[in-house]
């Protein structure tokens, strides 16, 4: 039951569940729509979902005592219990979906669907030796700030001036460079945001944040000629949910708290939703019978009806694990108590 996670965090949560959703829904209008196309409520999606997903997983990593043992014991988590089921589940999935030869898997720039969780990885062992060393210098979170703005920047500038030619194509296509380089400042705004988490929750009370925010994206939706328009609107969109979800979460509406721990069960399992749904979407995406989602595809009917099969794979989602827990499978795929053991190896030693 979701009542395990401190409700500080409810909302936080259930920005993560309503993310997931809309990964799901991007891969529904991608691989499922019978003429697959950029429709106009899903180009719009794509400007905020993957850096708000990104923002979300910065907020959760940052920790101001972040010792070595901490790095370690996360450092063995991070390979243990997300590396290792995405290697498993890619490996699986390429095996029963995928064409191409298997030596040019590895350089497959979007791994097949699963180089979010690769890139995760990659991004947290850059960012995460550089908390350690945070807290060991007794930085100062001004000095901190200041450092995280710099390298955030630092990846604005490579991203901008990166190119996939020449000698970087491979290594692009091995790590999926393109992607880190995209999001990863996403990923340290969100530590940003955590680090200074009673000053932005103040902010995020004032309702004149909410409509500028709100407003900066419209105008970025409107005019997508502007200087910066993918980072102006993504940082719009994400303090607009942000804060939105933050005032509704703080009303204390029972209603509006069932609606959160709804999309916080999801917001807790997207680890395994994200890993498990390719299986779903790639085996329905040549069935008949969703010839019929043409009809809604760039109507007023496409976001609720797509949404509501985000819904269904979700939960789909979730009874696959629970029938591999039932089958005792799952720590085969998702090792959370060999990692446990792992990190008590490693404190012994």
């Amino acid at each position: 039951m979701y009542s395990k996670k401190p409700n500080r965090l409810l909302h936080v949560d259930a920005i993560r569940g309503v993310t997931m959703l809309l990964v799901v829904y991007n891969h529904i209008v991608t691989f499922c729509l019978p003429s697959p196309c950029l429709t106009e409520i899903n180009s719009i999606l794509l400007l905020f979902r993957m850096p708000l997903f990104f923002f979300i997983s910065g907020y959760f990593a940052y920790n101001a005592d972040y010792t070595k043992d901490l790095l370690v014991k996360r450092s063995i988590n991070r390979v243990v219990k997300q590396f290792y089921p995405t290697l498993i589940l890619w490996l699986l999935c390429c095996f029963i979906f995928e064409s191409a030869p298997i030596y040019d898997w590895p350089f497959d720039n979007w791994k097949n669907g699963y180089w979010f969780t690769f890139v995760s990885v990659e991004i947290f062992f850059i960012v995460a030796p550089l908390l350690c060393l945070f807290f060991y210098c007794r930085l100062s979170r001004k000095i901190q700030s200041i450092s995280l703005t710099a390298l955030c920047l630092i990846f604005v500038l490579l991203h901008h001036h990166y190119s996939l030619s020449g000698g970087w194509a491979k290594w692009n296509s091995l790590f999926c460079l393109w992607h880190l380089l995209c999001y990863i400042p996403f990923f340290i705004l969100g530590m940003i945001v955590k680090l200074h988490n009673e000053l932005f929750h103040k902010l995020f009370r004032k309702k004149w944040l909410l409509f500028l925010s709100t407003m900066c994206f419209i105008c970025c939706i409107q005019y997508p000629n502007t200087p910066f328009y993918r980072p102006l609107s993504a940082i719009s969109a994400i303090f607009t949910i942000y804060s939105l979800f933050f005032w509704l979460y703080n009303t204390g509406n029972r209603i509006v708290n069932k609606i959160f721990s709804s999309m916080a069960i999801i917001g807790c399992s997207t680890l395994e939703i994200y890993l498990i749904h390719y299986f779903i979407v790639y085996s329905v995406r040549e069935n008949a019978y969703l010839e019929c989602l043409g009809a809604v595809q760039n109507s007023i009917y496409e976001f609720p009806i797509l949404l509501m099969l985000s819904i269904i794979i979700c939960t789909l989602c979730l009874l696959a694990v629970r029938l591999l827990k039932y089958l005792n499978v799952y720590y085969l795929i998702f090792p959370a108590a060999y990692s446990r053991k792992a990190v008590k190896m490693v404190y012994n030693n």
